[in-house]
């Protein structure tokens, strides 16, 4: 199973830059895209549409929008003909009393799941902490009682909004800490968490340990060089043995966040 994961950044421009259709041309099994910045499943349809899809016939759509504030945030994860009839739910756990009723009007539109024989697949966009620090904490509290009351193991992917490591970061990293969201040792810390407290790994680093691929290069620096890696694929830790690949399309564009891939083998492929 191929499954691509994406901080688009808005399924409008996505479009009309002529991004989704190239990443569509990657012929992944599943599409996680974060930041979709609607509040309309049927703009995300009528973009795959104009790809040339037809919705429940060539994929089926998983998404989830925030309440609070139209296009803002929103995830959605597209599973394509070759896959979805293994798909056997789907969650929306922010609805629940597991994870995000409300943060600060920011709860929703922030993680959809879909269930497959084997694992659930969790599609994240996580809270940049800036102005937002408390809700951070709350989320990152929330999200691992939440993967751990989940009856299988699971595959976490999305814009996480971390460096987790001096490795993940362009620059000077100690010196750099607490000095910009993504870099704050509670961001850092509440990663650490969700990987130790869930008992499951950090897919990239563990296939790569001195990778230094980044997956989000800042407007303003237009260097590819001077990158981030905010983007993960995580784990549990007995699902990573059927893991056989990831990667970061880290050459993609010139800035903003890069695709990134995982191969994992799955029953009946």
């Amino acid at each position: 199973m191929k499954i691509i994961s994406h901080n688009i950044n808005g399924i409008n421009a996505f479009l009309n830059n002529g991004k989704l259709s190239r990443l569509l041309e990657m012929n992944a099994d599943v599409y996680c895209l974060q930041e979709v910045k609607t509040n309309d499943i049927n703009k995300i349809i009528d973009a795959l549409n104009k790809c040339g899809l037809v919705y429940e016939v060539d994929y089926k759509l998983y998404a989830s929008f925030s309440e609070f504030k139209k296009g803002y945030a929103g995830v959605a994860t597209i599973v394509m003909k070759s896959i979805f009839n293994r798909i056997i739910n789907e969650h929306y756990p922010e609805k629940s009393s597991l994870i995000l009723e409300n943060i600060s009007g920011y709860g929703s539109g922030r993680i959809v799941t879909t269930e497959f024989n084997d694992f659930y697949l969790v599609n994240v966009y996580v809270i940049n902490s800036a102005g937002k620090i408390e809700d951070r904490y709350v989320w990152d509290r929330n999200l691992i009682n939440y993967l751990n009351s989940l009856n299988k193991p699971f595959i976490l992917c999305g814009d996480m909004n971390v460096c987790s490591t001096y490795k993940d970061y362009w620059g000077n990293y100690e010196r750099s800490i607490d000095t910009s969201p993504g870099l704050m040792h509670f961001e850092i810390d509440g990663f650490k968490k969700i990987i130790d407290e869930t008992d499951s790994v950090d897919i990239y680093r563990m296939m790569h340990p001195e990778g230094r691929d980044y997956s989000y290069v800042c407007m303003g620096t237009r260097n590819l060089t001077h990158g981030w890696r905010l983007d993960y694929f995580i784990c549990s830790r007995n699902l990573f043995s059927k893991v056989n690949d990831v990667k970061i399309y880290n050459n993609w564009q010139k800035w903003d966040h890069m695709p990134i891939e995982l191969n994992i083998n799955y029953e009946g492929d």
